[in-house]
Order: C-alpha cells, then structure tokens, then sequence
C-alpha cells in the first residue's frame, strides 16, 4: 500500500519517466513478484521498460536491468523462451556498450552484465543446457568477485549458480563447500530464516540426496518447509516448491508411512500449483507427472495414468 501510494504522489509531481517513479514501479513490482502476484509485477516491470527506454533510451545500462527483470518475471511465469530471449538480447546490448575503465558507468555495466549472465545460464542449467550454461555463470562469478568481492550478497547469489553447475557435473565436493559457504554468508548478512538462505539449504538437500545422504535431507528439506510455511505463507510457490521436493523424496523411501506422507505432499503441490501459478505452468505440470508416476508405481494406476494424460495434453 505504501509503495502504491509513494508511485501515485510520484506520477502526480513528477510524471510517468521521471527516474524515481520508474524505480518505484519496479520496486511495486519486485514486491508483487515476492507475494506471487505475478502478471501483476510482470506489468509493472514491464511498464517501467518502457518508461526507462524513453527516458534513457533503448540500449542505455539501466533500460537493460529492467529488461533484465521482465525476464525474470517472464521465467516466473513459466515463459522460459521468451525469458531466455530477452536475457540474451540485453547480454548483446550490454557486452556491446562496455565502457572503459574511465567510465563512471563502467562498474554498473559490468556488474548488470555479471547479473543477467548469470540469470541466463540459471535458466539454460535448469533446462539441461549444461555447456552453454557454464560459460554464462562461470564468466559472471568472475566479474562479481572483481566487483564486490567474496563476501557481498550479490557475489553469494552468482556462488549459488556456481554450486548449481558443479552440482550438475558432478564435483559434489566441490558443490558441497560452496554451498556451505553460501548458507553461511548468508545467515550472517540476511538471517537463518530469509527466503534466499532457505533457498541454499533446499538446494543442498537436493545434493545430500544425490550423495546418499537421505536422513540429512530429508531433515533439512522439513526445516526449510516449517520455515517457509510461517514466514511466507501455506500458498506461496517457494513453499509449494519444498512439498513438491520433500514429497518426491519420502516417496521414494521403502517405508510405508513415508510414501503416504509423500504422496500427500505431491498432492498438495500439485493442486497448489495449479491454483497459484495455473495448469500449464512448468511446475505445475511437473507436480502433476510426478504425482501420477508415484501413484502409478504404488498401485493406484487407473489415477496416476490419468493425471499423468492430463499434464502430457
């Protein structure tokens, strides 16, 4: 509400592309983006590009962030082409208007070229872009950590993709320290319960579970889910998100009442996300396959083929 009101005083004084109303919009937007009103804050975002593209231009440093962030919200929304399109093209636009050293905009380009590779090769590594991927991120941990250094939030957040590439080739070792070293710069510079530390330690158990480690991360996937339930909310896509991995996980287990309690929690994802994020969202359909491939694998198969006809139409 506060920031809603700050925008319409701001569009009241200072019109529509002025600087301040156009950071306003987007902060309206990374807010909306943070309660899952997603198309919401894709419109805001979207709003402020084209007040930044008219107030800047096209191919200024600050219009290729907002781009950036429709990206962002675009991927959000399961618009994973477009996504990775928009990322691309502002790479180009940015990698073609670097600066020298001289520049006092040369740190801002090279830190938002640093951010959208990043976001960039994210998004090609979860889709199985493994080579394409390690270019991106590789490249952006490097610039970060001549930015800002070891310890600064934006370094930690370009070291979790760092994680999530050796994770995917295999280096668990290697994965396992940085993800360590993530978690805990993490707890120190936002709290054990922030949503960007909670992220850490669901990607973490998902390694514990590829090292064998199964009691470790089922452990740590149920803390992340007590967390989350409490400071975001029953409906948020992050919590969604932990029952979806928690309920594949206990359904896997050889234990009877784990199963059913995993099967119950795909459930609960699966018709979550169907409410939140709608039926053919990526992650909706993937809560939908993997239900019916457990409910196939435990007997009730007439149910599991159905929804599994479902998500594949």
């Amino acid at each position: 509400t506060l920031l809603r009101e700050n925008l319409s005083a701001l569009l009241a004084v200072h019109g529509e592309h002025h600087h301040m109303t156009l950071a306003t919009l987007n902060n309206l937007g990374l807010t909306l983006q943070k309660q899952d009103k997603l198309d919401e804050a894709a419109d805001m975002f979207q709003t402020a590009y084209y007040g930044f593209c008219r107030t800047f231009g096209d191919k200024h440093p600050q219009t290729m962030r907002q781009m950036n962030a429709v990206a962002e919200a675009w991927q959000a929304q399961g618009k994973v082409s477009e996504a990775a399109s928009l990322m691309q093209h502002a790479l180009v636009q940015l990698q073609s208007a670097r600066p020298d050293s001289s520049d006092p905009d040369h740190d801002f380009v090279l830190l938002t070229t640093a951010i959208v590779g990043n976001n960039l090769g994210n998004l090609l590594l979860k889709h199985g872009n493994l080579n394409q991927a390690k270019a991106y991120i590789e490249q952006a941990h490097e610039m970060v950590l001549k930015l800002r250094g070891e310890r600064h939030p934006e370094t930690f957040t370009i070291m979790m993709s760092v994680a999530l590439l050796r994770h995917e080739e295999g280096r668990h070792a290697e994965a396992l320290d940085v993800y360590r070293e993530v978690c805990a710069g993490r707890e120190v510079c936002l709290g054990a319960d922030h949503p960007d530390t909670c992220t850490v330690r669901n990607n973490l158990a998902t390694l514990y579970v590829d090292c064998g480690q199964t009691e470790e991360a089922v452990a740590l996937l149920r803390d992340v889910l007590d967390i989350r339930v409490r400071t975001l909310g029953e409906m948020h896509r992050d919590t969604l998100a932990s029952r979806h991995s928690l309920g594949i996980l206990l359904s896997r287990q050889d234990d009877r009442h784990d199963q059913q309690e995993g099967e119950t929690l795909l459930r609960q994802a699966s018709n979550g996300r169907e409410d939140v994020l709608g039926p053919a969202h990526p992650d909706t359909l993937k809560s939908t396959c993997d239900l019916g491939s457990v409910l196939v694998r435990t007997g009730a198969v007439d149910d599991g083929e159905a929804l599994l006809r479902r998500a594949y139409s």
